[in-house]
């Protein structure tokens, strides 16, 4: 438990004349390591003479001398020694090390002394060191503790300006520890020259508006680092409701009544100027922070746990060690989450937060989360125990007991893309909700506020039973922060009893004293509770479905009756009557139907009040049939290995794990990725050109940051891209230890369906790249866009729960490629059936290699063989034409003046006399397409043009091969003239290939 008070306490008078003065006192360690976080303090020798500290004895219980008796130590002039509370010396070089204390600092402990009482940290203790003689040598008094930082002196025995030690002031570092304590250990810092004085916090105050609280400990001062220097105060700004007077040397006190109508700020500007006659004066503005003492919502509960540490710092699966009520053991406790209460008036009232914004504050960061008009949010029971949370789903009255205890539970997720305006939202990437000085205002729809601030060193207990609060409140980072009282619309930011603990119960009634006392809610108890809703429907559709099944429960057993809006018409909403409904697809969802969609369902009791229950979500549909997906992504970062280890071999000794194309090379080949062609799921042609890939990081929101865009050609490589085909993108050319541009470089088509061609990022005629390529461990995804719809993803790490890629893995999709593949697919849920992260299955430009499903420890490769490019001759296409031999090549069965063997080659029914090999002529760009076969070795197709049709050549004529509206075998034969004759006509001829 941590407490900090900002009073500055006054330190011992006999320092002056001392010649030892006690310099530094670290009460409270954040240290995990229970060898070296015991309490300790630090000696100087402040005289001009060597010091033998034999004789000399301390004590902190009791102002008594003898009772631990220093053994022989000669301190010189100007050095210090460091007494450490832990058993023996065994502690010292570790102790040594993690504060980088020079050899020549003494470290006394526990066993050098007969006893080494500890100090008490949570409500401040006394130091007192005596000459071998008995006198009072010096003593040092401090008060409750900030853990982690030290209370420090200069080397002349006065205090340091804040008594406390910060990083980067007066000698202050760091340990090496994680957590790190603040301190000065082995060197007291020494009496800076003539410096301005300087104002100490907080800088932000609070004040309940309608009352004085001109008792108050809580308030500015100012400080001289010289000591001896008298302050003279004096008001630069200030309102007018606000007297300020200045008892002592950097003083102030403070009284006034704020009027009940002034909500919201005021500021107080002082100014400081010091007698020595050479510094200058010093001004400093506070922020006032008017406190409504009356709100319909409060602050209940927040979470200050670290993403490293367990609730109470306890070990995961410790016996015994506390849990939140809802969430269980987690580490950091769930993560970034706040609770608070509607109280309304404190009866049976709703309350609006419609369009309320939620300002956070803490570890210098913000969120601001601004709620929408939903009409989810428009009537809200007093009693609700409503937690925004960062990791968990929006789930409304999740627990439902307003009948019975007087409470529900909702969650709002704080990227809720229907509850939450995310335009107007703000939200930092790093945690905000923590351990330090996490606040929060909030705002009505108009922007009035109507709470706060409130939290972390805001909330203040009164120590001294004055009647006024005089040390703010304050958590530890394996703590929570809470409200120890009864939830109503009267508990101030200031005075309601709010503290620091272990136990934890996000979205449900705070306990504490050990979890013999907890919230009552009975104040806001109903005649009824609205329906829960047990299961709720996806959130996307993929491969052209979608099924939801949607459960309520009511807590009275009363009928459930369902409503649905803005139900896209691909949707169909049955209510069975029986307190469930279902959400199905009433057609093939296609790409046509690639968006999102913003669904209510309302689940009604049927009763008068407190009847609904709402759940308001984003469907999103994603393209049912994506013809490119992602395959694979390489995150070995430049100075590591495959799965760690060295260039010989991996962290677990193994020489054999390396890619199949780089070996064993650090970095893993540098910036790539993998696609996979898979077209319509069997031998097809893709038209890749002018498709776009985004190379980016995916946010907790779900919302993808594009980081790089890579935009393909209009060259012909792109026009025609074979199903199988598996496409590399690279950073690095050959020269860097990666690969330049190599089509078709392995060509399986035939074989096993695939074909591998390498697309190096820096050519040209390929690609264009804009932004910044950063492929590694941090989330990065991808998305892949055609020229009219999102073709697949966002993909890869931060998509799938529990797949998370570190710096010596890749991402890679263990299943065989086809156009079913689901960005959703977890194979790190079942293994060999989705996207998952691997450590030594690198496989640059080849199939994926991974371990299929309930196949044992036999590893297996991607299957291409639906995309086979299987050739055929005519003899085996004539074989389905009843009236056609199978060397009837020069017959015309249909007698449309096209042999047999024309319409083999050029795409059309032999048989029936309407159908022609067709050619499409546009205007427009000049171009004559025909359908040519590509899957018979023994033709070769020639394009010619002719100005006469006498004459006939193929120069100045541009051909290229696209996708056909036929489809496989035949692709489209695209002619067009790129001089300036006024006419041209075309021909394809048909050859018999080189074989």
């Amino acid at each position: 438990m941590k407490r900090l008070a900002l009073t500055l306490l006054p330190f011992s008078a006999f320092t002056a004349s001392a010649d030892l003065v006690i310099s530094e006192v670290m009460a409270d360690s954040r240290h995990l390591d229970t060898a070296i976080n015991g309490d300790w303090w630090e000696i100087t020798n402040n005289g001009s003479s060597a010091i033998n500290l034999s004789g000399y004895s301390w004590d902190d219980d009791s102002d008594t001398s003898g009772l631990q008796t220093f053994p022989a130590h000669i301190i010189q002039p100007g050095h210090s020694a460091i007494l450490l509370k832990e058993g023996t010396s065994t502690a010292i070089a570790p102790f040594r090390n993690a504060w980088t204390i020079d050899d020549s600092v003494k470290i006394f402990v526990e066993s050098d002394f007969r006893t080494f009482p500890g100090f008490s940290g949570g409500s401040g203790d006394t130091i007192y060191l005596y000459q071998p003689n008995g006198s009072l040598e010096d003593s040092f008094s401090f008060g409750p503790s900030t853990t982690g930082s030290s209370f420090s002196n200069f080397d002349t025995g006065s205090p340091i300006p804040g008594s406390i030690s910060v990083l980067g002031e007066f000698n202050a570092i760091s340990s090496s520890e994680d957590p790190g304590d603040i301190g000065s250990p082995g060197i007291a810092p020494a009496v800076p020259p003539p410096v301005s004085p300087s104002f100490q916090g907080p800088f932000g105050l609070h004040w309940p508006v309608g009352q004085n609280i001109n008792q108050m400990a809580i308030k500015p001062s100012a400080v001289d680092p010289n000591p001896g220097d008298v302050i003279t105060l004096s008001v630069v700004i200030k309102p007018d409701w606000l007297t300020i007077t200045f008892p002592e040397n950097g003083q102030v006190d403070l009284s006034g009544v704020p009027p009940t109508s002034t909500f919201g700020n005021d500021l107080l500007t002082l100014r400081a100027e010091d007698d020595s006659g050479v510094t200058d004066p010093v001004e400093s503005t506070y922020v006032i922070h008017l406190l409504n003492t009356e709100s319909p919502i409060i602050l209940n509960e927040f979470n200050g746990v670290s993403e490293d540490f367990f609730l109470d710092g306890a070990e995961e699966g410790e016996a015994g060690a506390p849990t939140d009520t809802n969430l269980g053991q987690i580490q950091g406790n769930g993560g970034e989450w706040l609770e608070f209460v509607i109280t309304g008036s404190g009866g049976s009232d709703t309350v609006d937060l419609r369009n309320h914004l939620f300002e956070i504050t803490g570890n210098g960061l913000m969120h601001q989360i601004r709620l929408t008009d939903h009409i989810a949010l428009a009537e809200i029971p007093a009693g609700t125990i409503l937690t925004l949370s960062r990791n968990y789903e929006t789930n409304l009255n999740r627990t439902s007991n307003l009948a019975s205890t007087g409470f529900i539970w909702s969650n709002i997720w704080f990227f809720d893309p229907v509850l939450v305006d995310l335009t107007s939202s703000i939200f930092s990437d790093d945690p905000v909700i923590s351990d330090l000085d996490t606040r929060v205002t909030i705002s009505n729809g108009a922007d009035l506020i109507i709470y706060g601030p409130s939290g972390e060193s805001v909330s203040a207990i009164d120590t001294d039973l004055n009647g006024s609060p005089d040390t703010l409140v304050s958590v530890s980072d394996t703590e929570v922060f809470k409200l120890e009282q009864n939830p109503t619309p009267t508990v101030n930011p200031l005075f309601g009893n709010y503290s620091d603990g272990s136990s934890s119960t996000h979205g449900a009634p705070n306990l504490w004293s050990g979890g013999l006392s907890t919230q009552s809610f009975a104040g806001f108890t109903q005649s009824n509770s609205p329906p829960r809703l047990t299961s709720l429907p996806s959130p996307v559709s993929v491969r052209g479905v979608y099924s939801s099944q949607i459960e309520t429960l009511d807590p009275q057993a009363h009928g459930v009756t369902y409503t649905v809006s803005n139900l896209p018409n691909f949707l169909t909403f049955t209510d069975s009557g029986t307190g469930s409904a279902t959400l199905i697809s009433n057609r093939p969802i296609t790409a046509s139907d690639i968006g999102t969609y913003d669904i209510t369902i309302v689940a009604d009791d049927g009763q008068a009040s407190f009847n609904k229950t709402y759940h308001p979500y984003q469907l999103t549909v994603y393209n049912p049939a994506p013809e490119v997906i992602l395959n694979e992504y390489n995150a070995v970062s430049d100075s590591n290995f495959l799965n760690g280890g060295d260039g010989n071999s991996d962290s677990d000794g193994d020489s054999a794990t390396r890619d199949l194309f780089f070996g064993r090379a650090q970095g893993n080949g540098g910036n790539w990725f993998e696609l996979a062609v898979v077209g319509d799921g069997g031998p097809s042609l893709v038209d890749m050109r002018n498709w776009t890939i985004e190379i980016g990081e995916g946010q907790d929101s779900g919302i993808f940051t594009s980081g790089a865009t890579i935009t393909l050609t209009q060259d012909d490589f792109w026009a025609a891209v074979p199903s199988g085909s598996i496409l590399t993108f690279i950073e690095n050319d050959a020269a860097a230890g990666g690969l330049d541009t190599s089509l078709h470089r392995t060509d399986e088509l035939t074989t096993q369906g695939w074909r591998w061609s390498n697309i190096h990022l820096g050519d040209s005629s390929l690609v264009t790249v804009t932004g910044l390529i950063d492929i590694d461990s941090t989330r990065t995804q991808f998305t892949i866009t055609d020229t009219e719809k999102l073709v697949f993803g966002p993909v890869g790490e931060g998509v799938l729960g529990g797949v998370n890629v570190s710096s010596d893995e890749l991402f890679n999709l263990e299943a065989s490629p086809s156009p079913s593949t689901s960005m959703f697919d977890n194979g790190g849920l079942v293994q060999g059936a989705g996207y998952d992260d691997a450590s030594i299955d690198s496989t640059f430009g080849s199939p994926n290699r991974y371990l299929p499903v309930g196949a044992g420890i036999t590893k297996v490769f991607q299957n291409f063989s639906p995309y086979i490019f299987q050739e055929t001759s005519f003899s085996l296409w004539s074989q389905q034409f009843a009236n056609i031999g199978t060397n009837d090549l020069n017959g015309d069965a249909d007698s449309d003046h096209w042999t047999n063997l024309q319409e083999y080659l050029f795409g059309s029914n032999p048989t029936d006399g309407s159908s022609i090999p067709q050619t499409i002529i546009d205007a427009s760009t000049g171009s004559v397409t025909a359908n040519i076969r590509q899957n018979d070795p023994v033709y070769e197709f020639f394009a010619e043009r002719s100005g006469d049709l006498q004459n006939w050549t193929d120069t100045e004529l541009n051909d290229i091969i696209t996708p056909s509206s036929l489809g496989f075998p035949y692709a489209g034969y695209v002619l067009s003239y790129s001089g300036n004759e006024p006419k041209q006509f075309f021909r394809v001829k048909v050859g018999l290939s080189v074989q």
